[in-house]
């Protein structure tokens, strides 16, 4: 994620205002999530209990509890919403509690890895861009 402070559009000022820099604070309140490749431009204020989604384009004022995505970004429903949905999932995996080699058992099942020869990733020939 990128935290913009500084108004970059102000170079387009360089000839009549040589000097001019624009900063603006950025505001998050807690419990909030910001997803990976997020950029937060000056000025922006985002609640408590926000989710952004990785890859948004964020800048304005954002409530409490909603969840915010895209780009430009918008609001695109209650965080509570999400929530509900990733509680009642069919990937739903209660795993924290188990210790690490039943942990790494039960998600390897969930993805049909059962044997520790399994290869998850395939490795890419970098000149033909295939898979091997």
């Amino acid at each position: 994620m990128q935290f913009v402070t500084h108004e970059g559009t102000a170079w387009l000022l360089r000839d009549r205002h040589p000097n001019l820099q624009v900063f603006g604070h950025i505001r998050i309140g807690d419990d909030s999530l910001v997803g990976h490749g997020a950029i937060i431009l000056p000025g922006t204020t985002i609640g408590t209990g926000c989710i952004v989604g990785a890859g948004a384009v964020v800048k304005g004022r954002f409530p409490d509890g909603m969840i915010v995505a895209g780009n430009p970004a918008r609001v695109l429903k209650p965080t509570e919403e999400h929530l509900r949905m990733l509680v009642e999932s069919p990937n739903r995996l209660d795993v924290w509690h188990l210790d690490a080699a039943e942990r790494e058992r039960r998600i390897k099942a969930h993805f049909g890895i059962d044997t520790p020869s399994a290869t998850v990733l395939k490795r890419i020939d970098r000149p033909s861009g295939k898979l091997r």
